[in-house]
């Protein structure tokens, strides 16, 4: 795990996690010797590995929505907060964000409210080239930790959200598969298994989860959050 960087631990390798922990826990129910193999140095090779595509496969299945994402919130979050028809947002504050903007960035034109209002999708463009400018500018974590750490906890959760099917079906299979196991182990042996109560429980929790929890307006939360501390860096770069 320390091939990986904070924010593919975080926003990528612990959301696809998240989804295998009801396998885990069904395979504990099954087969609890399993969990206490020591497999050795070709183990930790695999895992390796296996960290390793669970890091691809979960920012894949999450960038795969953003755009989806995006449009069904009206477009990007610090594209919506750099418009001057959103009334929602400080408008001071854009002002300043837009003059430090075409300081910034002299060779792209920030538009003005005549300029948005006349072609609006020319305008989303320019804001989106200004916010991939001030992405490259505050890519250092030690100068830009609030960003840094609005941007793990955005991707975190769009890659929840990505995984969403998968999540929902891994916790109603293994939840399923250890009452399977506590029915037979109860009717067999007249006993309760611990390790299949507790995965009904943990597959059960983690449903409700999945269900109440992941889903686009948790998301946006981060990203506006994400949005508006990276706007507040143009007065920083």
């Amino acid at each position: 795990m320390q091939l990986f960087d904070t924010y593919n631990l975080r926003a990528r390798v612990a959301p696809m996690y998240v989804v295998l922990i009801p396998v885990i826990v069904a395979i504990a129910a099954w087969a609890p010797e399993a969990l206490s193999l020591k497999l050795g140095s070709a183990a930790a090779i695999a895992s390796v590995g296996l960290s390793m595509l669970i890091a691809q496969f979960g920012r894949n299945f999450g960038k795969r929505k953003e755009d989806a994402l995006w449009t069904s919130w009206g477009g990007a979050p610090t594209t919506q907060l750099l418009r001057h028809r959103n009334a929602k947002f400080n408008p001071i504050l854009r002002s300043r964000y837009h003059s430090r903007l075409r300081v910034l960035c002299p060779d792209l034109r920030i538009p003005t409210p005549e300029d948005e209002e006349r072609d609006p999708v020319a305008a989303d463009h320019s804001y989106g080239a200004a916010t991939r400018y001030l992405i490259s500018a505050t890519r250092d974590a030690k100068k830009f930790p609030l960003i840094f750490k609005e941007n793990v906890n955005y991707g975190f959760l769009r890659n929840l959200w990505g995984l969403k099917p998968f999540g929902l079906g891994a916790a109603t299979l293994a939840g399923s598969a250890c009452v399977v196991r506590l029915w037979l182990a109860y009717r067999d042996t007249q006993s309760v298994p611990v390790e299949s109560v507790a995965g009904i429980l943990i597959s059960l929790v983690l449903l409700l989860v999945w269900l109440w929890w992941v889903k686009p307006s948790t998301v946006r939360v981060a990203a506006e959050a994400y949005a508006e501390r990276l706007l507040e860096a143009c007065e920083q770069v």
